[in-house]
């Protein structure tokens, strides 16, 4: 009988042990801020491009804290406003729930319902900035947030702690088509001619609008464009390096 209760107790113990292990997943008991300063100056958004959807973290139902959530087969057409936070070193170099290590340094972000991997842009309501991040994770399990950013983007968004937010998803397919026309600048000219020339030199090999842009300084710029998506653009570029000519990109 003895033996039998101390088995038992033993087991408790194991329990107790596997079930403290559990809570201690993370080794810092609060979030917090990175130590180190950090030039994020340079960390660009996420890029769209075609994901096919994770083997793990698409799960639906699913259940967190008695509450169901059931994942949207598509993120075509989503929108949402509200409250998002961000997490950061408590959780650097844990697994997403896709599976990928969380770096606080990339532009993620976590969401309770958007397929794996979705890519949304993000508008921080009170200043107006916006960024694009990648959704692999899953979160924040509380009633009133809707998103939850890694610390990088919600420091290039100006949030602290929460902020208000609208969610708009990207599809990748769209992603050409919605981005903002850009120009190739080929030459600026205080003489039109020279920029009549120069437009001429290259109309016959371009394949895009060529115009003559005069300025309040009376200096003719010659453009390429409007140039609508990057495979465009570099084709473009290839084609002025080719011929020796310079450029910059404009508006």
């Amino acid at each position: 009988m003895i033996k039998y209760c101390l088995f038992i107790l033993l087991y408790g113990y194991v329990l107790i042990a596997c079930s403290n292990q559990e809570v201690s997943r993370y080794s810092q008991k609060e979030d917090g801020y990175p130590t180190k300063k950090q030039n994020i100056s340079q960390i660009g958004n996420a890029i769209p491009k075609d994901e096919p959807k994770s083997h793990y973290g698409n799960k639906s139902p699913y259940t967190v804290r008695n509450q169901t959530y059931y994942v949207l087969n598509s993120s075509k057409k989503f929108k949402q406003h509200g409250i998002a936070s961000w997490y950061g070193t408590k959780f650097q170099g844990h697994r997403t729930s896709n599976g990928e290590i969380y770096d606080m340094y990339k532009m993620t972000a976590a969401h309770k319902t958007l397929p794996l991997p979705s890519y949304i842009k993000v508008t921080h309501l009170k200043n107006g900035k916006q960024v694009i991040v990648r959704v692999n994770d899953r979160g924040p399990f509380h009633d009133n947030r809707i998103l939850d950013l890694s610390y990088v983007a919600a420091k290039k968004l100006g949030i602290e702690g929460v902020g208000e937010v609208l969610i708009e998803a990207i599809q990748t397919t769209e992603t050409t088509q919605n981005r903002s026309p850009i120009y190739l600048q080929i030459g600026a000219y205080a003489h039109k001619e020279n920029a009549l020339n120069q437009k001429n030199k290259i109309k016959a090999w371009i394949n895009k609008p060529i115009t003559i842009e005069k300025t309040k300084k009376m200096i003719y710029r010659v453009k390429i464009g409007p140039i609508l998506s990057k495979k465009q653009e570099n084709k473009i570029k290839a084609q002025l390096d080719k011929q020796q000519i310079a450029y910059q990109i404009t508006n």
